[in-house]
């Protein structure tokens, strides 16, 4: 649930008034008082998007960095409490495994060049991103404190979106708009992709209906091979299609092939018969093999 950031007069006077009126009917046990109120702002939800360029460079940076890594995000607010990230920078600074600081110095010639330079994009800074790498995505209590400090700079007017992501994709994100004077929380916030016409968005979904799931087969056919560890040999239905590990001699494995398939083919077991006129020498001796039968293999023959 979105929550209040800032008091308003209207909320002072309100939890005033409550407060005295607590105090008039209370009656104190151990000579303390505890007062309690919760202020929301309803239901209200809000959108964060990203165009593919930012998407892309922030995933990207994520997943090649082996250590924690932390980014600006070009932001603007736009209506509806919808907010777009347009394009990531990273700044100076210096990492391990667990943390991230900033190069100060180095941080603020980044900050003056970039204004001088006529780049528009160090005016929209206006998000502060960083990863957890393979850790949950949970703010440290260094992450609170980094978020006071930057909140105590945004003009009341403002906004700014705080967000931690590691190589899972797990994901935390806090938007703050002070204009509005509401926080959205990760539940209140929804992040969409804005596409780019021919772009990665669609190229993924247009890879994803032509690449189909594999589902691997054996296929029986006539003479004699290998398959799955065990020597087979004489004959068998070249409709036939094997999809677990071979029988022991008389007993029944699930097939599918020769027009079964899905639960008609779970229905259909076929039983798997030892011909001993059809044998081969085994030099291994191996009374473990399921295959193993006085010093030879015998092949399959006949699926009923």
């Amino acid at each position: 649930m979105s929550k209040i950031i800032r008091f308003t007069q209207q909320m002072l006077e309100q939890a005033k008034a409550e407060f005295e009126a607590e105090m008039r009917t209370a009656k104190l046990v151990n000579g303390t008082v505890s007062f309690k109120k919760t202020f929301t702002t309803g239901n209200a939800k809000a959108t964060l998007r990203f165009t593919e360029l930012a998407w892309c460079k922030m995933k990207a940076l994520v997943a090649e960095q082996s250590k924690e890594v932390a980014w600006h995000g070009v932001a603007e607010r736009c209506d509806d409490n919808v907010y777009l990230i347009s394009d990531i920078l990273v700044y100076p600074q210096s990492v391990t495994g667990a943390t991230i600081d900033m190069d100060t110095e180095g941080y603020a010639k980044w900050i003056q060049n970039g204004i001088s330079s006529g780049d528009e994009r160090f005016n929209h800074l206006h998000s502060q991103g960083h990863s957890h790498v393979e850790m949950a995505v949970t703010p440290s209590p260094t992450d609170l404190d980094h978020q006071k400090e930057i909140l105590s700079m945004v003009r009341d007017t403002g906004f700014y979106i705080f967000m931690i992501w590691n190589k899972k994709n797990d994901h935390n994100v806090w938007v703050y708009d002070l204009g509005k004077n509401i926080l959205f929380e990760n539940a209140d916030v929804t992040i969409e992709i804005v596409e780019t016409p021919n772009g990665v968005v669609q190229f993924l979904r247009d890879a994803s209906s032509m690449v189909k799931t594999y589902a691997p087969v054996t296929k029986f056919s006539g003479g004699s091979s290998y398959y799955n560890g065990g020597y087979s040999g004489s004959r068998y239905h070249d409709d036939g299609y094997f999809t677990g590990k071979p029988a022991q001699p008389g007993k029944s494995v699930a097939v599918t092939g020769g027009g079964k398939t899905g639960s008609d083919a779970q229905k259909n077991k076929v039983t798997a018969h030892v011909d001993r006129s059809r044998s081969f020498d085994d030099d291994a001796d191996d009374p473990s093999d399921p295959f193993y039968y006085n010093d030879r293999y015998y092949g399959y023959y006949g699926m009923e």
